[in-house]
Protein backbone atom coordinates (compact mmCIF):
# COMPACT_ATOMS: atom_id res chain seq x y z
CA UNK A 1 0.00 0.00 0.00
CA UNK A 2 1.38 3.43 -0.97
CA UNK A 3 -0.88 6.27 0.14
CA UNK A 4 -4.41 5.07 -0.55
CA UNK A 5 -3.42 3.00 -3.61
CA UNK A 6 -2.89 -0.73 -3.63
CA UNK A 7 -0.08 -2.22 -5.71
CA UNK A 8 -1.00 -5.73 -6.75
CA UNK A 9 1.31 -8.07 -8.63
CA UNK A 10 -0.74 -9.44 -11.51
CA UNK A 11 -0.37 -13.04 -12.74
CA UNK A 12 1.98 -13.49 -15.69
CA UNK A 13 -0.98 -14.47 -17.90
CA UNK A 14 -2.20 -10.85 -17.74
CA UNK A 15 1.08 -9.79 -19.35
CA UNK A 16 0.55 -12.11 -22.28
CA UNK A 17 -2.89 -10.77 -23.22
CA UNK A 18 -3.06 -8.73 -26.43
CA UNK A 19 -0.24 -6.68 -27.88
CA UNK A 20 2.59 -5.63 -25.54
CA UNK A 21 3.02 -2.06 -24.33
CA UNK A 22 6.76 -2.62 -23.79
CA UNK A 23 9.77 -3.44 -25.97
CA UNK A 24 11.93 -5.31 -23.43
CA UNK A 25 11.10 -7.94 -20.84
CA UNK A 26 13.39 -8.49 -17.83
CA UNK A 27 13.11 -12.08 -16.63
CA UNK A 28 14.71 -12.69 -13.23
CA UNK A 29 15.95 -15.86 -11.54
CA UNK A 30 13.24 -18.53 -11.45
CA UNK A 31 15.30 -21.51 -10.30
CA UNK A 32 13.68 -21.56 -6.84
CA UNK A 33 10.14 -21.52 -8.20
CA UNK A 34 10.61 -23.49 -11.41
CA UNK A 35 9.34 -26.66 -9.69
CA UNK A 36 6.21 -24.87 -8.52
CA UNK A 37 5.19 -23.69 -11.97
CA UNK A 38 4.99 -25.40 -15.31
CA UNK A 39 8.10 -24.95 -17.44
CA UNK A 40 5.70 -24.35 -20.32
CA UNK A 41 4.70 -21.04 -18.78
CA UNK A 42 8.27 -19.76 -19.09
CA UNK A 43 8.46 -21.06 -22.64
CA UNK A 44 5.16 -19.31 -23.37
CA UNK A 45 6.81 -16.01 -22.43
CA UNK A 46 9.55 -16.62 -24.99
CA UNK A 47 7.00 -17.50 -27.65
CA UNK A 48 4.97 -14.38 -26.88
CA UNK A 49 8.06 -12.16 -27.08
CA UNK A 50 9.11 -13.81 -30.35
CA UNK A 51 5.68 -13.27 -31.85
CA UNK A 52 5.54 -9.61 -30.84
CA UNK A 53 9.23 -8.75 -31.41
CA UNK A 54 10.01 -8.07 -27.76
CA UNK A 55 13.61 -8.20 -26.51
CA UNK A 56 14.37 -10.39 -23.48
CA UNK A 57 16.91 -9.70 -20.73
CA UNK A 58 17.03 -12.83 -18.59
CA UNK A 59 19.23 -13.50 -15.58
CA UNK A 60 19.33 -17.22 -16.35
CA UNK A 61 19.99 -19.22 -19.50
CA UNK A 62 17.14 -21.54 -20.47
CA UNK A 63 17.15 -24.67 -22.67
CA UNK A 64 15.50 -22.76 -25.50
CA UNK A 65 17.53 -19.54 -25.08
CA UNK A 66 19.98 -20.20 -27.91
CA UNK A 67 17.18 -21.39 -30.20
CA UNK A 68 15.30 -18.14 -29.59
CA UNK A 69 18.46 -16.13 -30.16
CA UNK A 70 19.09 -17.89 -33.49
CA UNK A 71 15.56 -17.07 -34.60
CA UNK A 72 16.22 -13.40 -33.97
CA UNK A 73 19.50 -13.50 -35.91
CA UNK A 74 17.88 -15.25 -38.90
CA UNK A 75 14.93 -12.87 -38.90
CA UNK A 76 17.29 -9.88 -38.54
CA UNK A 77 14.81 -8.26 -36.20
CA UNK A 78 15.80 -5.23 -34.16
CA UNK A 79 15.31 -7.26 -30.98
CA UNK A 80 17.64 -9.37 -28.88
CA UNK A 81 17.86 -11.95 -26.12
CA UNK A 82 20.60 -11.44 -23.56
CA UNK A 83 21.70 -13.57 -20.64
CA UNK A 84 24.92 -13.05 -18.62
CA UNK A 85 27.45 -15.45 -20.08
CA UNK A 86 31.15 -14.89 -20.65
CA UNK A 87 31.75 -14.97 -24.40
CA UNK A 88 34.34 -17.26 -25.92
CA UNK A 89 36.21 -14.27 -27.34
CA UNK A 90 37.40 -13.59 -23.80
CA UNK A 91 39.32 -16.86 -23.74
CA UNK A 92 42.49 -15.77 -25.58
CA UNK A 93 44.40 -18.55 -27.34
CA UNK A 94 48.09 -18.90 -28.15
CA UNK A 95 49.19 -16.16 -25.76
CA UNK A 96 51.24 -18.44 -23.51
CA UNK A 97 49.55 -16.90 -20.46
CA UNK A 98 50.72 -13.36 -21.19
CA UNK A 99 48.51 -10.61 -19.75
CA UNK A 100 47.75 -6.99 -20.62
CA UNK A 101 49.08 -4.30 -18.29
CA UNK A 102 46.60 -1.46 -17.82
CA UNK A 103 47.70 2.15 -18.08
CA UNK A 104 44.45 3.45 -16.56
CA UNK A 105 43.67 3.77 -12.84
CA UNK A 106 41.51 0.86 -11.69
CA UNK A 107 39.22 1.27 -8.68
CA UNK A 108 37.96 -1.94 -7.09
CA UNK A 109 34.92 -2.34 -4.83
CA UNK A 110 35.18 -5.42 -2.60
CA UNK A 111 33.37 -6.55 0.52
CA UNK A 112 33.35 -8.61 3.68
CA UNK A 113 29.95 -10.25 3.13
CA UNK A 114 26.87 -10.38 0.90
CA UNK A 115 24.05 -7.82 0.86
CA UNK A 116 26.06 -4.82 1.98
CA UNK A 117 25.68 -2.37 -0.90
CA UNK A 118 28.69 -3.17 -3.08
CA UNK A 119 26.69 -2.78 -6.30
CA UNK A 120 25.09 0.46 -5.08
CA UNK A 121 28.53 1.79 -4.16
CA UNK A 122 29.77 1.12 -7.70
CA UNK A 123 26.79 2.89 -9.28
CA UNK A 124 27.00 5.93 -7.00
CA UNK A 125 30.78 6.16 -7.38
CA UNK A 126 30.47 6.10 -11.18
CA UNK A 127 27.88 8.89 -11.07
CA UNK A 128 30.11 10.98 -8.81
CA UNK A 129 33.08 10.62 -11.19
CA UNK A 130 30.92 11.37 -14.23
CA UNK A 131 29.68 14.56 -12.61
CA UNK A 132 33.32 15.62 -12.40
CA UNK A 133 33.75 15.01 -16.12
CA UNK A 134 35.54 11.66 -15.97
CA UNK A 135 34.93 8.99 -18.60
CA UNK A 136 34.30 5.83 -16.60
CA UNK A 137 34.60 2.24 -17.80
CA UNK A 138 33.04 -0.43 -15.65
CA UNK A 139 33.10 -4.20 -15.16
CA UNK A 140 30.35 -5.73 -13.04
CA UNK A 141 29.79 -9.18 -11.56
CA UNK A 142 26.01 -8.95 -11.06
CA UNK A 143 23.84 -10.42 -13.83
CA UNK A 144 22.12 -7.02 -14.13
CA UNK A 145 25.40 -5.19 -14.77
CA UNK A 146 24.58 -4.28 -18.37
CA UNK A 147 21.14 -3.01 -17.38
CA UNK A 148 22.97 -0.39 -15.33
CA UNK A 149 25.20 0.70 -18.20
CA UNK A 150 28.33 -1.27 -17.36
CA UNK A 151 30.62 -2.17 -20.25
CA UNK A 152 31.12 -5.85 -19.44
CA UNK A 153 29.48 -8.43 -17.19
CA UNK A 154 31.51 -11.21 -15.60
CA UNK A 155 28.64 -12.92 -13.81
CA UNK A 156 30.08 -14.71 -10.78
CA UNK A 157 27.27 -14.15 -8.31
CA UNK A 158 24.11 -16.10 -7.58
CA UNK A 159 23.34 -18.83 -10.13
CA UNK A 160 26.35 -18.07 -12.34
CA UNK A 161 27.32 -20.42 -15.14
CA UNK A 162 31.10 -20.03 -15.02
CA UNK A 163 33.03 -23.16 -15.94
CA UNK A 164 36.54 -21.70 -16.21
CA UNK A 165 39.69 -23.12 -14.72
CA UNK A 166 41.52 -20.64 -12.50
CA UNK A 167 44.07 -19.49 -15.09
CA UNK A 168 41.36 -19.22 -17.77
CA UNK A 169 39.24 -17.05 -15.48
CA UNK A 170 42.16 -14.71 -14.77
CA UNK A 171 43.00 -14.38 -18.48
CA UNK A 172 39.35 -13.80 -19.42
CA UNK A 173 39.02 -11.03 -16.83
CA UNK A 174 42.29 -9.49 -18.00
CA UNK A 175 40.98 -9.52 -21.59
CA UNK A 176 37.76 -7.83 -20.50
CA UNK A 177 39.72 -5.13 -18.70
CA UNK A 178 41.77 -4.54 -21.85
CA UNK A 179 38.60 -4.16 -23.93
CA UNK A 180 37.29 -1.54 -21.49
CA UNK A 181 40.61 0.32 -21.55
CA UNK A 182 40.53 0.45 -25.37
CA UNK A 183 37.35 2.55 -25.12
CA UNK A 184 39.61 5.38 -23.96
CA UNK A 185 38.11 5.77 -20.48
CA UNK A 186 39.83 7.87 -17.83
CA UNK A 187 39.31 5.34 -15.05
CA UNK A 188 37.87 1.84 -14.67
CA UNK A 189 35.65 0.66 -11.80
CA UNK A 190 35.28 -3.04 -11.00
CA UNK A 191 33.15 -4.70 -8.34
CA UNK A 192 33.49 -8.15 -6.83
CA UNK A 193 31.08 -10.44 -4.97
CA UNK A 194 30.73 -11.19 -1.27
CA UNK A 195 33.32 -12.50 1.16
CA UNK A 196 36.67 -11.58 -0.31
CA UNK A 197 38.21 -14.05 2.15
CA UNK A 198 36.69 -16.98 4.00
CA UNK A 199 35.21 -16.84 7.50
CA UNK A 200 36.28 -20.41 8.21
CA UNK A 201 37.64 -23.46 6.41
CA UNK A 202 35.36 -26.36 7.31
CA UNK A 203 34.19 -27.10 3.78
CA UNK A 204 35.53 -26.49 0.29
CA UNK A 205 32.48 -24.27 -0.30
CA UNK A 206 33.86 -21.90 2.34
CA UNK A 207 36.72 -21.02 0.01
CA UNK A 208 36.41 -17.77 -1.93
CA UNK A 209 38.17 -19.04 -5.05
CA UNK A 210 36.25 -16.99 -7.62
CA UNK A 211 36.86 -13.80 -5.64
CA UNK A 212 40.59 -14.50 -5.71
CA UNK A 213 40.48 -15.11 -9.47
CA UNK A 214 38.64 -11.81 -9.87
CA UNK A 215 41.23 -9.96 -7.82
CA UNK A 216 44.09 -11.39 -9.89
CA UNK A 217 42.32 -10.80 -13.21
CA UNK A 218 41.35 -7.16 -12.58
CA UNK A 219 44.34 -6.03 -10.46
CA UNK A 220 42.79 -2.86 -8.97
CA UNK A 221 45.10 -0.03 -7.92
CA UNK A 222 42.76 1.57 -5.38
CA UNK A 223 40.32 -0.54 -3.38
CA UNK A 224 37.14 0.46 -1.55
CA UNK A 225 36.14 -2.13 1.04
CA UNK A 226 32.46 -2.42 1.94
CA UNK A 227 31.91 -3.47 5.56
CA UNK A 228 29.09 -4.07 8.05
CA UNK A 229 28.63 -2.35 11.42
CA UNK A 230 28.97 -5.71 13.19
CA UNK A 231 32.14 -6.83 11.39
CA UNK A 232 35.06 -7.58 13.68
CA UNK A 233 38.21 -5.47 13.29
CA UNK A 234 40.27 -8.65 13.00
CA UNK A 235 38.24 -9.92 10.04
CA UNK A 236 38.32 -6.54 8.27
CA UNK A 237 42.08 -6.29 8.74
CA UNK A 238 42.58 -9.83 7.44
CA UNK A 239 40.54 -8.89 4.36
CA UNK A 240 42.56 -5.72 3.79
CA UNK A 241 45.89 -7.55 4.09
CA UNK A 242 44.75 -10.27 1.71
CA UNK A 243 43.53 -7.82 -0.93
CA UNK A 244 46.68 -5.74 -0.81
CA UNK A 245 49.02 -8.73 -0.89
CA UNK A 246 47.18 -10.46 -3.74
CA UNK A 247 46.62 -7.43 -5.98
CA UNK A 248 49.48 -5.11 -5.20
CA UNK A 249 46.87 -2.36 -4.85
CA UNK A 250 45.96 -0.33 -1.78
CA UNK A 251 42.78 -0.26 0.28
CA UNK A 252 42.18 3.47 0.63
CA UNK A 253 38.73 3.67 2.28
CA UNK A 254 35.85 1.67 3.71
CA UNK A 255 32.12 2.14 3.09
CA UNK A 256 29.81 1.05 5.92
CA UNK A 257 26.40 -0.48 5.28
CA UNK A 258 23.71 1.29 7.38
CA UNK A 259 22.01 -1.87 8.68
CA UNK A 260 23.22 -3.99 11.57
CA UNK A 261 22.66 -7.74 11.94
CA UNK A 262 22.41 -9.35 15.36
CA UNK A 263 22.02 -13.07 15.94
CA UNK A 264 18.78 -14.07 17.60
CA UNK A 265 18.91 -15.70 21.01
CA UNK A 266 16.79 -18.58 19.75
CA UNK A 267 17.49 -20.27 16.41
CA UNK A 268 19.99 -19.47 13.70
CA UNK A 269 18.40 -16.34 12.19
CA UNK A 270 19.41 -12.70 12.44
CA UNK A 271 17.58 -9.53 13.35
CA UNK A 272 18.29 -6.59 11.07
CA UNK A 273 17.83 -2.96 12.00
CA UNK A 274 18.90 0.34 10.51
CA UNK A 275 21.34 2.41 12.53
CA UNK A 276 20.30 5.87 13.61
CA UNK A 277 22.33 8.75 12.22
CA UNK A 278 24.10 9.14 15.57
CA UNK A 279 24.89 5.42 15.82
CA UNK A 280 26.17 5.37 12.25
CA UNK A 281 28.50 8.31 12.81
CA UNK A 282 29.79 6.81 16.07
CA UNK A 283 30.54 3.50 14.36
CA UNK A 284 32.26 5.29 11.47
CA UNK A 285 34.54 7.11 13.91
CA UNK A 286 35.30 3.78 15.61
CA UNK A 287 36.31 2.14 12.32
CA UNK A 288 38.39 5.15 11.27
CA UNK A 289 40.41 4.98 14.50
CA UNK A 290 40.85 1.21 14.43
CA UNK A 291 41.66 0.89 10.71
CA UNK A 292 43.39 4.23 10.13
CA UNK A 293 41.24 4.66 7.02
CA UNK A 294 38.42 7.08 6.14
CA UNK A 295 35.00 5.45 6.66
CA UNK A 296 32.00 6.57 4.61
CA UNK A 297 28.32 5.76 4.98
CA UNK A 298 26.44 4.16 2.09
CA UNK A 299 24.64 7.29 0.91
CA UNK A 300 25.06 9.58 -2.07
CA UNK A 301 26.52 12.51 -0.13
CA UNK A 302 29.21 10.36 1.48
CA UNK A 303 30.07 8.59 -1.78
CA UNK A 304 30.55 12.00 -3.42
CA UNK A 305 32.95 12.85 -0.58
CA UNK A 306 34.72 9.54 -1.22
CA UNK A 307 35.07 10.50 -4.88
CA UNK A 308 36.58 13.86 -3.86
CA UNK A 309 39.02 12.02 -1.60
CA UNK A 310 40.13 9.71 -4.40
CA UNK A 311 40.62 12.58 -6.86
CA UNK A 312 42.54 14.77 -4.41
CA UNK A 313 44.77 12.07 -2.97
CA UNK A 314 45.34 9.52 -5.73
CA UNK A 315 44.21 10.56 -9.23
Amino acid sequence: MRGDRQHIIEPIEKLLEGRPTFDTLILGHVDKIINRIETGRIEAIFNYCSQHHVSIFSLDKYPWSEQYQKKLIIAKENVWHYWPEVEEKYAPKWRNGRMWISSKPIIGVFGTSSKQGKFSTQIMLREAFQQKGYLVGQLGTEPTAKLFGMDVCYHMGYHDNLRWRAEEAVLALNEMMHDIEMKDNDIIIVGSQSNTIHYQLCNVRDMTIKQSEFLLGTQPDLIILCINPQDSIEYIQRTIHYIENMSGGKVVAVVMFPNELKQQWIGFGFNERQLTEEESRRQQVFFEKQLNLPCYALQQEDICSLCDHLVEQYL
